[in-house]
Parts: structure tokens; C-alpha cells; sequence
């Protein structure tokens, strides 16, 4: 659901022609991408991800039309020339500002929110204002070149539910599971997933 909010909700993919539309994922590997990738490719889109080398295969086999590995010298390159991408989907907290400023995109959408973070440290008001002024400054330098920044959040949409579930049945989607522990192994679980790099989602037994 964080995947189709992000790309259906946020990069608008329920109003605009899906086939065809060129998207681009950092960190492609985890659990939101994996998701992603094949939310997109069951509505016939371009996909490109990022990854390490150990996850290319898998991203692959998840069907991304080319998988970009981000420890290759030439990586921020490869990624300029394959062009202009409709929607750039940050899975691995790169950040916009990190970014090669080559890259050619329409939307960039980070589901690494400060909304959070600033009204933990300014208020619930005073946060809000902080974060508006967060955003609008991230966009002040991309207007000129047709290209927006956006935040991403879960949204618990019935729709949403309907198309995955719809998916699910029809075997177009799969879980990508990184690493299963019992519940008593939870402590070990918490550290996998503060480490990162996880390849799909972590799981946990409690039978």
C-alpha cells in the first residue's frame, strides 16, 4: 500500500496513461520496491531500478526493464542517459538533493517525509509551517525545468486495497521476502532492519 500510494495517489498514475510511463526507483531492492516494480509493470510501464550487485538478478527476475547498479563508476551516467523519467520514486532515502544534477525527471516523490521530525522538534503548528517551507524551498530551483518534488505517505485507500488484492489473485504480484524470524528473535529482527539494504520485507513468526 506505501508503493501504490506513493506512485497511484502521489505520482497521480490514477489520472494519467500508465502505458508507456517511464519510472525510475531508487533502491529498488527493499520492500516498498519490490512492490513497486511490479504494481508498475502490471500496468504496462517502463521500469528502471537502482540496486547493489547482489540484487540485480532479483530485481531483474522482478521484471524491471534495466536494473542500474549503484556501485558501478559510471552509475549516475547511465542513469542521465537513458533519459527523461516521468517519475523518479526515492525507496532508499537518497534524497533530491543528492541526486546528479543530469537527471531528467517530472516528479520526484520521497517517502522520507521531515514532517515527522519537525513537528516532534517545533510543535504540531509551528512543524507544519517548517515543513511547507521544506518543500516549497526543494522546488524553487526545479520549476524552471518542469520538474517537482513530492512527499509520499501511506494511505489506507479501500480502493487501493481492491487493486492489490485483485493483483494478488491474479498472481501478477508476489512477496519478496528478505528474512523470516521468530518471534522470540524479534530484538534480531529490529537490528536487520535498522542495518538496512534488506532484499524485501522482513517477516516474523509469532507461532
Amino acid at each position: 500500500m506505501t508503493a501504490w500510494s506513493s506512485l497511484f495517489i502521489f505520482g497521480n498514475l490514477l489520472l494519467k496513461q500508465k502505458k508507456g510511463l517511464r519510472v525510475l526507483i531508487l533502491g529498488a531492492s527493499g520492500g516498498v520496491g519490490t512492490q513497486a516494480i511490479q504494481l508498475l509493470k502490471s500496468q504496462d510501464c517502463s521500469v528502471f531500478g537502482t540496486c547493489s550487485t547482489d540484487a540485480v538478478s532479483m530485481v531483474q527476475c522482478l521484471g524491471a526493464d534495466r536494473v542500474f547498479n549503484y556501485k558501478d563508476q559510471d552509475f549516475e551516467k547511465q542513469i542521465e542517459l537513458e533519459g527523461r523519467y516521468h517519475i523518479i520514486l526515492d525507496c532508499a532515502k537518497v534524497g533530491y538533493q543528492n541526486i546528479s544534477e543530469s537527471w531528467q525527471y517530472d516528479s520526484y516523490i520521497s517517502l522520507n517525509s521531515p514532517l515527522l521530525l519537525n513537528t516532534d522538534k517545533y510543535g504540531l503548528m509551528a512543524g507544519l509551517v517548517y515543513s511547507a517551507n521544506n518543500l516549497l524551498e526543494a522546488n524553487l530551483n526545479r520549476f524552471g525545468r518542469g520538474s517537482i518534488v513530492k512527499w509520499a505517505f501511506f494511505v489506507p485507500s479501500h480502493q487501493g486495497f481492491e487493486f492489490i488484492n485483485e493483483l494478488i489473485c491474479s498472481e501478477k504480484i508476489k512477496p519478496v521476502i528478505h528474512k523470516c524470524f521468530k518471534f522470540e528473535k524479534l530484538p534480531d529482527a529490529l537490528k536487520a532492519l535498522s542495518e538496512g539494504h534488506l532484499r524485501g520485507k522482513i517477516v516474523i513468526d509469532y507461532k
